[in-house]
């Protein structure tokens, strides 16, 4: 049934029941936000989906394959039938090759099409979906997940490299089409992220790992009228890893 008040914002999360995606759907929902929650286990979606219920707010969980351009069309109708439009995409599902990582020469090649499927063909699809009707409406809000891989890349990750690399690229190419129709498009990059991730003492100057928090507050800012001008941006939340390694810094040495 669609929700009667069709002024409030709606949102499309792809990757909704993760860990990023679940900072991102619990600020966006703060900030008055009606959700659709995509991810592939619906069961971690729908979680995400109670838990913003439970706090007041209005949620939806979908299981979608983002790979499936059907699956984004049917994310994109539903929210559009539920709530009236859809105001955001923020797109988040993908994933590194962390436990195959090798050299790309030694790569399974069903390795690298799924990684780059999710990472970069999940967003173009999810994309499309969406920009008509936002382009129709002359009003919403588009951002990607990428990584700071993908302006830099790393050895044994050359398939997840050039996927985050594609949607960089993807972010800039789509901001300077969809400006003309009142849509932004604009990207976050972050760099290690708390969860799952090792020590990063080495890797950045803060000598810590980002927060799913410090993802969700660049989101939201890139998503917000104060950032009204801002389009094709690449913003890289990585504590300086972007910078280059830095062998030999210690946090708290002075």
């Amino acid at each position: 049934m669609a929700y009667e008040n069709n002024e409030k914002k709606s949102a499309i999360i792809t990757g909704g029941g993760g860990f990023i995606g679940r900072q991102i759907a619990k600020r966006f929902s703060k900030e008055g936000y009606a959700l659709v929650l995509c991810d592939f286990n619906l069961e971690n979606a729908q979680n995400v989906a109670d838990e913003i219920i439970a706090d007041g707010g209005l949620a939806i969980a979908i299981q979608t394959n983002v790979k499936e351009y059907d699956d984004a069309c049917i994310a994109v109708n539903k929210t559009i039938e539920d709530y009236g439009k859809v105001d955001q995409l923020v797109c988040v599902a993908g994933g590194s090759t962390r436990d195959k990582m090798c050299y790309f020469c030694d790569q399974d090649k069903d390795v690298f099409l799924d990684n780059v499927g999710v990472n970069l063909i999940g967003a173009m699809l999810f994309a499309h979906a969406v920009s008509k009707h936002m382009a129709d409406r002359k009003s919403g809000n588009i951002v990607f997940i990428g990584s700071v891989l993908g302006s830099q890349g790393m050895r044994k990750s050359a398939e997840y490299s050039a996927a985050k690399g594609g949607v960089i690229t993807f972010t800039k190419a789509l901001a300077m089409e969809m400006a003309e129709f009142g849509v932004r498009v604009n990207c976050v990059s972050p760099g290690l992220v708390e969860r799952g991730s090792g020590d990063v003492s080495n890797t950045n100057y803060i000598g810590r790992n980002c927060t799913g928090d410090e993802i969700a507050n660049a989101v939201a800012f890139l998503a917000s009228n104060e950032a009204s001008f801002v389009i094709g941006h690449n913003l890289v939340v990585d504590g300086g890893w972007g910078l280059g390694v830095q062998y030999g810094v210690k946090p708290g040495r002075y």
